[in-house]
């Protein structure tokens, strides 16, 4: 059962103001925000004139913002969405990271941010689950339940738990693609039990997406958009081309059944992002969203982009094919909106948590640059960490002034970034030290990019170190690793659908899009935002 958690942080003060962009009394019945995760603001650009249907209305009759700026620096997903909802960086809105470590009875390691081991999936008590605990500040959905208790406010995603990044502590639903079930699930702190309706589509609609064919479906003048189908430095050589068969491609996880093996399988395809658009359209008709006398919410979280940007880069067909079944799901469910709301009654905002860098393969084939860590460079790392701690009778500052300097022997690290040149009592060179400063968490320190074998009880993490890699260098667990704060992982498109003509400011930021979207719908917003509306 959900628990009504007061707002106000202990880490930070969070009052309502009144806004004075526009009217309190909006005409706005209906608020929809759609995040691609992993949308790097080049796949408009390079894609743009295959898109026939959603992605193409919005571009032409809405308000685009090439380049909008991811402004911390750790750009993992978990971080960049809850920018996107809260309109406050990372060092307030809690999350550095997807994961930081933590000194725990037996050594010291990583804990999942969103994890909480006193909530569970409802229906399956033997299952943990999460839950926004770890959530420092009010999200777009409890300030909209502030204004008004009458309205509505539910997250929807096919990414495990990412809903709950705009759900926030008091929404109506938090839903997600349950990866072992193959069903949308939530967790038991919003509910102990699950509408009919949802149940229904799980058991009916759902089931009607569930192929086990993915079929290349860009039309044949548009292929050439994308790189060849062809590129065996894609998803690591291994089924690298079109049709994706489960047959042919079953996932290598151990003890799992056939059926779940199934639902990883479809869980990684842009199919179940196209069941995603469906849902949410059942939850519009069940709920009744946009159609009270309420301003109502709805969060819609796609996650194939991420899936598929991380195996087969940007550039690949996949991703192509991915982009415009989103464009056609995203038309569909405008025109729907039309009939159902009414066309002047609704306003959506479309961004990405974060972008991404091209396949290092891809990169060294083309421009002659990039390079790959492997793990064994990384665990030689951590080892000589571990060494020089293990073995230092050093005080604590000093030790970390050390540690700093067996960091940054390796030829793949650009810096060791520490607490005192966070805190400025350290002059740092680093350009991005601005950035990580917004990223930094007290206590909350992440591993990102150092990734080793094993839980290590002398990470850099430990004595508040986080890694920064050179340009276009990153690790060997995926073909593609964002996380930098470089600005291909800095760069996404945002755009606003159903504001009317309107002046804005010139640069804008994820942070901003939360309180635009409350401005244009007269919700009340906390002070001391560190985003700020658009419009003036």
């Amino acid at each position: 059962m959900k628990k009504y958690i007061i707002l106000i942080s202990g880490i930070i003060s969070l009052s309502l103001c009144s806004l004075t962009s526009y009217s309190e009394e909006s005409s706005k019945k209906l608020i929809v925000q759609i995040t691609l995760d992993q949308f790097k603001s080049d796949y408009i650009k390079w894609y743009r004139p295959a898109f026939k249907y959603g992605f193409k209305r919005v571009l032409e009759n809405g308000i685009y913002i090439k380049d909008g700026l991811v402004d911390h620096a750790i750009t993992n997903s978990f971080p960049g969405h809850l920018t996107l909802s809260t309109g406050m960086y990372p060092n307030h809105h809690g999350f550095p990271g997807n994961e930081w470590w933590i000194e725990r009875e037996n050594g010291w390691g990583w804990i999942d941010g969103i994890a909480d081991s006193n909530s569970w999936i409802t229906g399956n008590k033997d299952r943990p689950s999460a839950s926004p605990k770890n959530i420092y500040v009010p999200t777009i959905s409890d300030w909209i339940k502030e204004n008004n208790p009458r309205s509505k406010a539910i997250a929807l995603s096919t990414g495990q738990t990412i809903s709950i990044a705009y759900g926030g502590k008091n929404s109506d639903a938090s839903y997600w693609l349950d990866q072992p079930t193959g069903r949308f699930v939530t967790s038991s702190y919003y509910s102990d039990c699950y509408p009919k309706w949802l149940t229904d589509f799980n058991e009916n609609e759902l089931r009607k997406f569930k192929n086990e064919e993915w079929n290349n479906e860009i039309p044949d003048e548009y292929r050439s958009l994308a790189e060849p189908d062809a590129s065996p430095y894609e998803n690591f050589g291994k089924n690298f081309t079109f049709p994706h068969q489960y047959v042919n491609e079953k996932p290598e996880t151990a003890e799992a059944t056939e059926e779940e093996l199934y639902n990883e399988w479809f869980y990684n395809t842009p199919i179940a992002d196209e069941a995603l658009f469906a849902l949410a359209k059942s939850t519009i008709v069940s709920e009744k969203l946009g159609q009270n006398n309420s301003t109502d919410y709805l969060a819609i979280i796609v996650n194939s982009t991420d899936n598929i940007g991380h195996a087969f880069g940007g550039r690949s067909q996949e991703i192509l094919d991915a982009l415009l079944r989103i464009d056609r799901s995203l038309g569909g469910l405008l025109n729907f909106l039309d009939e159902r709301i009414g066309k002047d009654n609704y306003v959506i905002a479309i961004s990405g948590d974060h972008g991404a860098p091209d396949i290092i393969e891809y990169q060294q084939t083309k421009f002659n640059r990039g390079t790959r860590v492997s793990r064994e460079q990384i665990n030689d790392l951590l080892d000589a960490v571990e060494e020089d701690a293990k073995n230092s009778n050093l005080k604590e500052e000093e030790l970390v002034f050390s540690l700093e300097k067996v960091i940054e022997k390796f030829d793949f690290v650009f810096d060791a970034v520490t607490q005192l040149e966070i805190d400025g009592k350290k002059e740092s060179k680093n350009p991005y030290i601005d950035a990580f400063r917004k990223s930094w968490v007290n206590g909350r320190i992440p591993d990102f990019p150092l990734w080793g074998d094993g839980q290590r009880n002398y990470h850099p993490a430990r004595y508040g170190i986080v890694v920064q890699f050179n340009e276009n260098t990153f690790f060997d667990a995926a073909p593609v690793v964002h996380g930098s704060p470089y600005l291909y992982d800095r760069t996404v498109p945002i755009i606003f659908y159903g504001m009317g003509d309107i002046k804005m400011k010139d640069k804008v930021r994820t942070i901003d899009v939360a309180p635009t979207l409350a401005a244009i719908a007269g919700i009340k917003i906390p002070n001391n935002l560190d985003g700020k509306s658009i419009i003036y």
